[in-house]
């Protein structure tokens, strides 16, 4: 459940942010006459389709957490998402698109930077790939610090 879970989390959440994003070319698609999402289900629908996709999202990493029994750091990390996702929808409203920038490059930036540092921060993270049966390799791999010095223990 945890690969699975994790993937369907971030597709969510891609799928979202997708949402929010193709208010950008409404009126374009309207004028041109595409059948896109915005179109099709209007500004409203956007937002239900990107609030469903986003609680999801959450559900899906939680998910994640209990399958692969992760510890608090994690659920603090989804927590966090959560929140941030929060704040997100609470910047733009159907009727007030004027935060939307903000809303989908912004917040989505800063979820991307925030999850990860709290997925990656963790030093159990190595025997958590294991379980989740990760080869060798990509484990030893992962272990080594890069040039960069990042490294996952």
């Amino acid at each position: 459940m945890g690969g699975l879970g994790a993937r369907r989390g971030s597709r969510g959440l891609d799928r979202g942010f997708d949402l929010f994003y193709s208010l950008f070319d409404r009126e374009f698609d309207v004028e041109q006459g595409l059948h896109s999402v915005a179109v099709r289900f209007g500004v409203e629908g956007v937002f239900r389709g990107a609030r469903l996709l986003h609680v999801l999202t959450v559900v899906l990493l939680a998910a994640v957490g209990l399958g692969l029994h992760l510890g608090w750091f994690y659920w603090l990390g989804v927590a966090v998402v959560a929140a941030l996702l929060a704040y997100e929808h609470s910047l733009v409203r159907p009727g007030d698109l004027r935060r939307l920038d903000a809303a989908f490059f912004t917040v989505n930036g800063v979820i991307s930077v925030v999850f990860f540092a709290f997925r990656s921060g963790r030093s159990d993270a190595l025997a958590e790939l294991e379980a989740a049966g990760t080869p060798r390799p990509i484990r030893d791999a992962l272990q080594r610090p890069a040039r960069t010095g990042f490294s996952i223990t």
